[in-house]
């Protein structure tokens, strides 16, 4: 009796072995849903640590840098009140 439970332990593991190795390769084989969620996860991910190494208050307005196009200070530069709009989208 002992014998034909441990069979079936073993025979059922395998075939879930088998089914989730058969569903990751599904998963992996749609390239569209791979890049999605990796967007999706680096944007979600950007948004939670870019803020904490950024040091730059999202509502600082600087009124001499106004409007300014992307340089090495401002990645994606300046709106109309000198604010920076790169940390205004990552904290938005």
């Amino acid at each position: 009796m002992s014998t034909q439970n441990t069979t079936v332990h073993h025979a059922s593991d395998a075939i879930l072995r088998e089914q989730k190795q058969i569903r990751r390769e599904q998963f992996f084989s749609n390239k569209g849903l791979v890049i999605g969620l990796t967007v999706f996860a680096l944007i979600v991910l950007s948004a939670i640590f870019i803020p904490m190494f950024n040091g730059i208050d999202p509502n600082t307005m600087d009124v001499v840098n106004r409007l300014q196009p992307p340089s090495a200070e401002h990645l994606m530069g300046t709106d109309e009140f000198g604010r920076d709009l790169l940390t205004r989208v990552l904290y938005g």
